[in-house]
C-alpha cells in the first residue's frame, strides 16, 4: 500500500524518535518507569532543599511604585504616563482605525471587544484583593479548624484546585520578596476614574473617592511590614494557565484577551480561596496582579518552577504560560520543596525570547547580574535583567498589545502532552538542539487571528486538561 507522509509528519516522527532515543540518558530505574505505567513519576523534577536562584549579598526589598505598570500612574517622564498627552495612545489609535474601517489584523472591533470584556473582573477584583481578610467563622462556630500542617497543605491545595487553580504549591514566606512600599489601586483613585470610563465604558468608574494629581504625588505609601503581621508567614501560590492557541496569536487582541481573562480569573480564585481560609478561622491576604510582594520568587520557593531568561516563571507542565496569584495566611501548613529543572542551564544556550523581543527588553548575552540595572529591577538575586519600562512603552505604542512574544517563542511553551513534557525534562541536555528542533517543527510560527475565530465552538476546549 502506498502511504504518503507529509514533511511535517516526517519531521515530527523523526523528532519523536530522537526524543525516545534520549530516554537512555535516564537512569535505568527512571527509564523503566517511563516505559511503563510510572511515566509521570519518572519525569518528576528533583526536589531540592533550597531554591536554585543565586543570591549575592543583601537582597533588596522592591518598592512597588517602580513597577513599570505603577510608574504609568505617577512618572511623567515615561511615554506611557496614563494622564499625559500620550497616555493610552495605542488604544486611541486602535479605536480610530476601527472607526475609519482600516483596523490592523488582530485589532478589529470584534477582537477589541473580546479583550476589553476579558479585563472586567481584573479591574474590579483588584480593589477587593488589596487588603487582609480577617477570620469570619461560619455561624455557630467559635474556634479555628484544628489540623496538622500536612493536612492543612493538602486541604488548601484541594480548595485552590476546586476554585480553578491550574497548579498550586505552598511555601514559607520569605519577607525579602515583600515590597518595601505597596503601590496599589487605592493609591491612585484619581483622574483614573475618567480613564476607567474611557477605556471600559463604565460611567461610575468603580473607583470611589478620587485624588488630585498633586495629592497623588505626595501620597504616603504604606510600608508592607506595617500591614502584614509577622505570624502571617505561609503562602499558597497558584498558577492560572493561559491558552496555548491564544498565545500563538501574538501580537493581537486575542492574546491580550487571554492574558486579561487569566488576570480576571485569578481574582475569582484568590477571593474564594481567601474566604475559604477565613471560614476555617485564619487570616488571609489574597494577591494577584496587585499585592504585597513579588509573586515569581514565591512561586519558585513553592516548587512551581524556576525563572527563565525572559524574567517569567517556567513551570514544568505549562512553561511560561501562567499568571501567578495566591494567598498569604497565618494558617499553619507544610511547605513544598523547590524544584531543579535546569532552566538557567538551558536558557544559557537559548535566547529565542530575546531574539524575538520587539522592544529589545530581554538581554541576549549571558551576563546575569544581581545588580539593579534598571529602576524596574531589584538587587540581590542573580538574573537576566529585564528593562520593563522599555517593554511597557512598546505595548503602549503598538496596538495595546501586552506583547506575548516572550511566552509564545519560549521552547518550554508547548501543549501539555507527554512528548512535550519529556522534551522539557531533557531541555538542559539538548540545549540549542531543542531550539533548532522547535523552529524546524514550526512551533514558533504565529497563527492568524481569523483562524482562531473560525474554530468549531463545539470542539473548542481551551486550557484542556493534561493529554
Amino acid at each position: 500500500m502506498d502511504v504518503k507522509v507529509s514533511r511535517r509528519s516526517f519531521l515530527k516522527g523523526t523528532a519523536l524518535t530522537g526524543a525516545l532515543t534520549g530516554l537512555f540518558t535516564f537512569t535505568p530505574g527512571a527509564r523503566e518507569k517511563l516505559m511503563g505505567d510510572g511515566a509521570a513519576d519518572a519525569l518528576e523534577y528533583r526536589r531540592v532543599d533550597k531554591p536554585t536562584y543565586e543570591t549575592v549579598g543583601e537582597v533588596g526589598r522592591f518598592d512597588n511604585r517602580n513597577n513599570a505598570h505603577s510608574r504609568g500612574y505617577w512618572d511623567e517622564s515615561q511615554s506611557y504616563y496614563l494622564f499625559g498627552s500620550q497616555g493610552m495612545t495605542a488604544l486611541h489609535d486602535t479605536v480610530k482605525n476601527i472607526a475609519a474601517g482600516t483596523p490592523e489584523p488582530g485589532f478589529d472591533h470584534r477582537d477589541l471587544s473580546l479583550f476589553m470584556s476579558s479585563a472586567l473582573l481584573f479591574k474590579v477584583g483588584s480593589f477587593a484583593t488589596s487588603h487582609i481578610w480577617e477570620p469570619e467563622l461560619p455561624p455557630g462556630l467559635t474556634e479555628p479548624y484544628q489540623t496538622t500542617p500536612e493536612e492543612a497543605a493538602q486541604t488548601v491545595k484541594m480548595a485552590a484546585k476546586h476554585f480553578g487553580a491550574s497548579v498550586v504549591g505552598t511555601c514559607k514566606l520569605n519577607r525579602n520578596w515583600l515590597f518595601s512600599h505597596r503601590y496599589h489601586n487605592e493609591n491612585w483613585k484619581t483622574d483614573a476614574k475618567d480613564l476607567f470610563t474611557k477605556v471600559f465604558g463604565l460611567e461610575k468608574g468603580l473607583l470611589g473617592p478620587v485624588m488630585t494629581p498633586e495629592e497623588r504625588k505626595t501620597l504616603q505609601l504604606p510600608h508592607v511590614d506595617d500591614e502584614l503581621p509577622q505570624e502571617m508567614n505561609n503562602v499558597i501560590v497558584c498558577g492560572i494557565e493561559m491558552d496555548y492557541e491564544a498565545y500563538r496569536r501574538t501580537l493581537s487582541c486575542i492574546e491580550v484577551a487571554e492574558t486579561y481573562r487569566a488576570y480576571s480569573f485569578d481574582k475569582f480564585l484568590i477571593m474564594h480561596l481567601a474566604l475559604f481560609i477565613n471560614y476555617m478561622g485564619y487570616r488571609a491576604w489574597p494577591f494577584g496582579s496587585y499585592g504585597p510582594g513579588l509573586a515569581i520568587p514565591m512561586a519558585v520557593d513553592a516548587g512551581l518552577g524556576e525563572m527563565g531568561r525572559n524574567g517569567l516563571l517556567i513551570n514544568p507542565e505549562l512553561g511560561p504560560r501562567l499568571r501567578i496569584c495566591g494567598v498569604i495566611t497565618d494558617m499553619p501548613m507544610q511547605a513544598d520543596k523547590p524544584i531543579d529543572m535546569g532552566v538557567t542551564k538551558f536558557c544559557e544556550t537559548c535566547a529565542i525570547c530575546a531574539d524575538n523581543c520587539p522592544s529589545e527588553s530581554i538581554p541576549k548575552d549571558n551576563n546575569r547580574t544581581a545588580e539593579a540595572v534598571y529602576n524596574t529591577t531589584n538587587y540581590g538575586v542573580k538574573k537576566w535583567p529585564i528593562d520593563a519600562s522599555k517593554c511597557k512603552a512598546y505595548w503602549d505604542d503598538n496596538n495595546i498589545s501586552a506583547c506575548g512574544n516572550c511566552v509564545h517563542y519560549c521552547p518550554y511553551n508547548k501543549p501539555n502532552t507527554a512528548m512535550h513534557r519529556m522534551a522539557a525534562h531533557m531541555a538542559p541536555v539538548l540545549g540549542s538542539a531543542l531550539v533548532k528542533m522547535d523552529e524546524t517543527l514550526g512551533y514558533s510560527e504565529p497563527k492568524d487571528v481569523a483562524s482562531w475565530w473560525a474554530q468549531n465552538p463545539n470542539k473548542f476546549h481551551p486550557r484542556s486538561t493534561r493529554k
